[in-house]
């Protein structure tokens, strides 16, 4: 199974971190993975929810960190991203209130402070 490590940014934060994961796993399983990461390793708050967001996929309609958040699927991480590497693929984690409203400043995402 291999492993591969990816950068990820809490969107609109300087706050980067890098995260390895088999990448056989599904989509599903990654968004999972992530999400359960974020929240323990920097004690993002039980009330908000977090999106997973392949970062660069900013339009005319939306800054990047608004993108669509990655969708969950049966197919595994390394087919969905096939021909994209550490080296030209990374995320942000966005996180949001229950109404989806997008929480910027770092420090009202988590229960203690860096």
């Amino acid at each position: 199974m291999p492993e591969v490590e990816y950068t990820f940014k809490f969107a609109y934060t300087e706050v980067v971190v890098r995260y390895t994961f088999d990448n056989a796993i599904t989509t599903t399983d990654f968004i999972t993975l992530i999400k359960n990461k974020a929240r323990n390793d920097f004690q993002v708050r039980n009330d908000v929810d977090i999106d997973i967001v392949e970062t660069g996929l900013n339009t005319d309609d939306y800054a990047a960190e608004m993108a669509p958040s990655v969708t969950p699927t049966t197919i595994s991480f390394k087919n969905a991203y096939i021909n994209r590497t550490p080296d030209n693929l990374s995320f942000y984690i966005r996180v949001k209130t229950y109404n989806n409203n997008v929480i910027r400043d770092f420090n009202n995402m988590v229960t203690r402070n860096l």
